[in-house]
Order: C-alpha cells, then structure tokens, then sequence
C-alpha cells in the first residue's frame, strides 16, 4: 500500500538505535502507538517478548491485525466473494454518481462495492480474523487501481494507467505472531489501560490529517460513508491533535505523561509541526534524553517533483 509516513525504508535504523540506546528487545514489552501499516511493528515482533500495535484509523487497524497476527492462505475465498453492485462507492467516489467524483472507474467501484457487499453478507459464517483478511485485500486491491496522485484529498481528473486496469484481489501475507494485540483507539485512551517497556512513537508531523487523507479507505473499511461533502466526498474523518499547531506540544506532553513505561521513543523529521528543539524542551523534564538522525527521502506525490531529503529524529527518553 501506499502510505504516507511509512517507516519501512528505516527500519533498520529504528531498530538498531533502541537496541544500541535501550539494550535487547528479546524481554521487552513494546508499543507501537501509531502503527500505521506496521513496518516498524512487523520488525519488532521478531524479536520483543509482547507486542501492542495501535491506530486510530479504522483500515489501518484491520491491516494491521491481517499483517501482524492474522491468517494466511485463503484465497480460495476470493471467488466467493466476487460480484458487481451499485452501492455506496458507486455513487460516492466513481463517476456513476451525481457528483462524478473520479477516485475510481465505473467498473472498480462497482466491483469494490458488490465484493465489500458479499464479504458482510459472510461475516456472520465465517471467522474475524478470515473476515478482516477479506477486508484487507480488497482495501489493498482497492487502492492499486484508486485515481489518485498519492492520497485521497483529491482525484485525478484523468484516469491514470492504473486506474483504468481490472481491480483484482490478493491475499496480504501476515507473520502470524501470537504474541500480538491490535487496537484501534485514540492513544491516550489506550495509553490508559497499557503498560509495557518501550513506548514508540510515529505520530503525524505536520497539519495533513490522515483522516482526509484516506477517508476512501476507512469508507471501504466500514462498508459505508458518512454525509459525504464537497468535490472530494470527505466525511466526518478524525481530526488528530498531533496535526494542530495550537495543540501538538499539549499532546506530547500528555502522552509522556500517560505513559507507563520504561522508555519512550518518538519519530519525527525536519518539516514537522515540532522542531528539534522544541520536543528535547518538552522531553528532558521526564528523564534522560537523546536524539539521532539519518536521512530520508521526501514523499513525492509525482514523479516530476524535486527529489528531497530531510532529516529524520529519533527522540529517545529513559523516564524518571
């Protein structure tokens, strides 16, 4: 999937500097507060004792409990679950609908909602974690042939390459680790009712809330949408605090706070809302504090733009 943010190219990075900074994963508790895809989650799992993955967003929860702790080799389900229907992608983000919005083709966005269809008609018969599979791979089938740049802000006005091919489903591999829960919370809400050794950190770094950015997504994922408004058909989506300038250091400090744990480590670059300075500021009252940094490619959302590189923090904090 494309997904913005995505941790999976630094990795590495990330691992080694808690291995270096806080010692062996092998006994250690980990949280993984805003998981996303689960890059960073998917790496430590090989290796911690217990694992927490967590995301507000509704289809990043159901990806990663598929990529984490869910099945595999179900795609003899596929054919069971094919089918065309007019519904709620139809005539929300296709240009069957009255307000012809282009995020897919008639053809996808029918299929999409005949499959996401079939898949609820199912859920009573089948298992959750087979039923959540389902979901994922039409999410993930869903996004290759979606018509848009990078996310779903906007559509193309063009129908790309991609965009005009067959959607098809595949199955999406999981690591099936049982050591593992998944969560789909706002993470001080959770922060409440965990408690572990090493808390990560990946919130949003700037203004682009990732509640826009995918609301098609999260629709998918729900089999519905919400009172869809203006050209691009945005809904309700979740408004994150990290993503306002006005109440960003209040979250951090209040997720320091909530903290039950040994360590906290939080991933942030150069372009963020935050500034080098500003979270060592806020971090060093609670404990021993360290930064790293590497760099890292900037998202292009087209191929014609300036290649960049920023800088990627690491903040770590041994609380007191």
């Amino acid at each position: 999937m494309n997904y913005i943010g995505s941790k999976q190219s630094l990795t590495p990075f990330i691992i080694q500097s808690l291995q270096n900074s806080f010692g062996s994963l092998k006994k250690m508790r980990f949280c993984d507060l805003f998981a996303g895809t689960g890059a960073v989650s998917c790496a430590v799992g090989f290796t911690c004792k217990e694992l927490v993955a967590n995301d507000v967003e509704y289809f990043s929860a159901l990806w990663l409990h598929q990529r984490l702790c869910g099945i595999e080799n179900y795609k003899d389900w596929f054919e069971k679950i094919d089918g065309s229907k007019f519904g709620f992608v139809s005539e929300h983000f296709s240009t069957l609908g009255a307000m012809k919005r282009c995020y897919f083709s008639a053809q996808n966005a029918l299929k999409i909602d005949g499959i996401r269809s079939n898949i609820e008609k199912l859920k009573p018969k089948i298992s959750p974690k087979l039923y959540k599979a389902l979901l994922v791979s039409l999410i993930d089938g869903a996004d290759r042939v979606a018509n848009v740049a990078s996310v779903y802000g906007s559509y193309l006005k063009n129908f790309k390459f991609t965009a005009t091919q067959k959607l098809r489903l595949k199955e999406c591999p999981s690591c099936q680790f049982t050591h593992t829960k998944v969560f789909n919370k706002e993470g001080l809400k959770l922060l409440k009712e965990i408690e572990g050794d090493i808390l990560y950190l990946d919130p949003p770094y700037n203004h682009r809330q990732y509640g826009l950015n995918y609301h098609v997504l999260n629709a998918i994922a729900r089999g519905y949408v919400n009172a869809p408004k203006g050209k691009s058909g945005l809904d309700g989506y979740y408004r994150s605090r990290w993503c306002q300038r006005q109440h960003v250091k209040k979250e951090l400090v209040d997720t320091v706070k909530m903290a039950n744990f040994r360590y906290v480590a939080l991933s942030y670059n150069s372009e963020g809302l935050l500034s080098p300075k500003d979270i060592q500021k806020l971090l060093e009252p609670f404990g021993h504090y360290d930064r790293l940094q590497t760099t890292h490619p900037r998202l292009r959302t087209q191929k014609k733009s300036p290649k960049k590189e920023v800088l990627e923090y690491l903040h770590l904090l041994e609380l007191t």
